[in-house]
Parts: structure tokens; C-alpha cells; sequence
């Protein structure tokens, strides 16, 4: 269980690390020196990541059962869901190297129904307003694939275990991790904000990128290792 801990504390604050809606919040509560309503912005988005976890967890939970089955039988479909994954990783990871563009603002990639949510929380005081601003994660077209893939790879790598305590201590790890990237976020931009610039932006842009790259090229390192390829290439000759 405390490995499940470990593990979606590690995953929740590398993902949190990429820079979106939330940290963007964060980052202009920071530069107000506001670290009461920065920190309770960062608490309420952990719990909705905690949510948006536990529910990918139960639901790959299910869906992995019968994946597994298909992997054992089927060692070339393994080989090409591991490189998809491990591609997509680099490739989100070469985008937010080479992304220089300031972030926008949540209001601007969402609709007006959830603007008006949003809105309608922030009224309600920040840890509220967290919540909503988490909600804008959906529209984000790389938040849900990321965290469905990596579920799906911890999974995969019994790295978590597959049953409900194991989910549920993998979430409560990844809100952890995310509200720990994001209070860390807020302390060094309370403190350096004299100093801030548009090129500590592009600073965090490249280091989530830099994550995102090596954790690809682990998972395709892992590949080259672990598959055996005289038995794939049996198998390929057969069909």
C-alpha cells in the first residue's frame, strides 16, 4: 500500500509539473503574494486530481483485466501499445520543450457553461475555485489521455496493486504529489517574485518537457531490455 503511495505521489507531481490552468492560478496567486488562497487554489485542485484518478484507476482496473489477457496472447499488440505510449510521452514531452507561447488563461480553452461554473465557485472562496479550475483540465486535449496512459502503465508494471485499496492509495498519492508541485510552485514564486519573468515560464515549459522525454525514453529502454524478440519475431513469421 505504501508503495501505491509512493508511486502516485511520483506520478501526480511529475504530471503536475506541465504547465496548465492551475498553474497558471497558482503562479498569479504567487506574484500577489497570496499564499493562503494560493495554497487552498492548489488543495482543492489536488482533490479533484485525486478524483479524476481514483475513477481511471477503477475504470482501467476493469478494462486492464481483459488487456492483460489479450498482451499474453498476443505478445505484438503489447509491443505496439508500449510504443504508442512511450511515442506519445516524447512527443508531448518535444511539445512542451519547443512551447515558448505564454499560457493562457483558463477561460480561454473552456466553455461558457464551465466559465460560469468556475465563476460561480470562485465566489465561494479559493479552495472552491481550485475545484473549478481543475474542471477546466477536461478540455485540455493531453490531460485525460496522459493520465489514462499512465495508469494504464502502472498497471501494466504491477507497480500498483490492482485492487481497490491499491487505486485508492495510488490517488490519494497522486493528489499528494500534485499539491505538492503546486505549493512548491507558489513558495518559489512568492519568494523570487521580484525576480519572476517570462523566461521562468519557458523554464517550467522545458522542464516538464524534459520529464515528459525521459520518462519515454525509460518505457522504450524497458522495451528493447524486456521483450523477447525471438519469440515477437516467431510469432510474426507465423501470421
Amino acid at each position: 500500500m505504501l508503495l501505491s503511495l509512493l508511486i502516485g505521489a511520483i506520478v501526480g507531481f511529475v504530471l503536475a509539473v506541465a504547465p496548465g490552468p492551475v498553474g497558471v492560478t497558482v503562479l498569479k496567486a504567487g506574484l500577489r503574494g497570496d499564499r493562503r488562497g494560493g495554497a487552498l487554489i492548489s488543495l482543492g485542485a489536488s482533490v479533484l486530481d485525486f478524483i479524476y484518478s481514483l475513477l481511471a484507476m477503477l475504470t482501467a482496473s476493469i478494462f486492464f483485466s481483459s488487456l492483460q489477457s489479450l498482451f499474453i496472447n498476443h505478445p505484438i499488440v503489447m509491443l505496439i501499445f508500449q510504443v504508442v505510449c512511450g511515442g506519445s510521452m516524447i512527443i508531448y514531452g518535444v511539445f512542451q520543450f519547443r512551447n515558448t507561447k505564454p499560457d493562457k488563461d483558463f477561460s480561454d480553452s473552456t466553455t461558457s457553461t464551465l466559465r460560469l461554473l468556475i465563476s460561480n465557485l470562485q465566489k465561494n472562496g479559493p479552495f472552491l475555485f481550485g475545484v473549478g479550475i481543475a474542471l477546466a483540465n477536461v478540455a485540455n486535449p493531453t490531460f485525460l489521455p496522459s493520465l489514462t496512459s499512465t495508469v494504464l502503465l502502472v498497471q501494466h508494471y504491477s507497480l500498483v496493486e490492482t485492487t481497490l485499496i491499491g487505486s485508492v492509495m495510488y490517488s490519494i498519492g497522486f493528489g499528494i504529489g500534485n499539491f505538492g508541485w503546486l505549493y512548491s510552485l507558489l513558495r518559489v514564486v512568492i519568494h523570487y517574485k521580484e525576480r519572476f519573468s517570462p523566461a521562468f515560464t519557458q523554464t517550467i515549459h522545458r522542464f516538464a518537457g524534459a520529464t515528459m522525454i525521459g520518462a519515454g525514453a525509460l518505457l522504450g529502454y524497458r522495451v528493447l531490455l524486456f521483450t523477447k524478440w525471438t519469440e515477437l519475431l516467431r510469432v510474426v513469421l507465423a501470421i
